[in-house]
């Protein structure tokens, strides 16, 4: 279960997809400054970091999505660990208390069979003075 939940989720899908969209807004840049001529090198060069700054936000929140996802895993796997070993706790103290009982068994029909003669025997005293005036 430890080894399923550290399992990553395939991303790659969702990060060729960011790339191709930020490559069709750098060709669209380009295009751009082309058209404009000399004077649009530098809007073009704002352009570029913005498309790289956009791309590697992408990135983050695909590497959270992953962070997230294994974290989520690895909980629910931790539960499900603490839930056999409750399982298992409650196991070994029917157990324990399975064989006390066995060990207990000889005395307490014993001591019910004592018990029986308890009530039965006479408790009465009887004293004797001897003697005096």
């Amino acid at each position: 279960m430890a080894l399923q939940a550290n399992k990553g989720v395939d991303l790659s899908g969702m990060r060729t997809a960011a790339k191709t969209e930020a490559l069709g807004a750098l060709g669209m840049s380009a295009a751009g400054a082309g058209r404009a001529g000399g004077l649009g090198g530098s809007r073009q060069a704002i352009n570029n970091q913005s498309i790289a700054n956009d791309l590697a936000g992408k990135f983050a929140q695909i590497d959270q999505a992953e962070q997230s996802s294994n974290f989520a895993n690895k909980q629910a796997a931790l539960q499900a660990q603490g839930t056999g070993a409750q399982t298992l706790a409650g196991v070994g103290a029917g157990q324990q208390q399975q064989a006390q009982n066995i060990k207990d068994a000889p005395y307490k029909g014993l001591s019910q069979y004592a018990s029986l003669f308890h009530g039965v025997a006479d408790k009465s005293t009887t004293t004797q003075q001897s003697g005096g005036k």
